[in-house]
């Protein structure tokens, strides 16, 4: 029930090779990409690629800094999108749901960097 409540918050959209999120501003909206892929690019350097699933502006949704890196839709990318200003109003409306919705944050922002951290090992071994 939780889930579905924070689903239908959600605003469902679709691109076709468009930044969805630019680095060094700050994201009004935390994404999901629910089809398609997504670069993460830091300064024109590819460091990741974003799949279904993956969230994309969460690092500044939890820091609440502006965005570390550039995502951009490789080709056709449909996501849900949901404003971050009424995420962090959850806080004071459903902190149970705020809460469970930094944890499941907390465990894509920990994939990723498992994902990158094997990615630089694997460069360093290869070299």
């Amino acid at each position: 029930k939780e889930f579905l409540t924070f689903w239908n918050k959600g605003v469902h959209s679709s691109v076709d090779s468009e930044t969805l999120v630019e680095e060094g501003l700050m994201p009004e909206r935390l994404l999901m990409i629910t089809d398609g892929k997504a670069e993460v690019r830091k300064e024109g350097i590819l460091i990741a690629v974003l799949q279904r699933g993956s969230f994309a502006a969460e690092m500044s949704f939890i820091s609440g800094e502006a965005a570390s890196a550039h995502v951009i839709a490789h080709g056709q990318v449909t996501f849900v999108s949901w404003s971050q200003v009424k995420l962090h109003k959850l806080k004071t409306q459903d902190a149970d749901l705020f809460t469970k919705l930094q944890g499941i944050l907390g465990r894509d922002l920990s994939r990723k960097v498992r994902q990158q951290s094997h990615a630089i090992e694997a460069r360093f071994t290869a070299g």
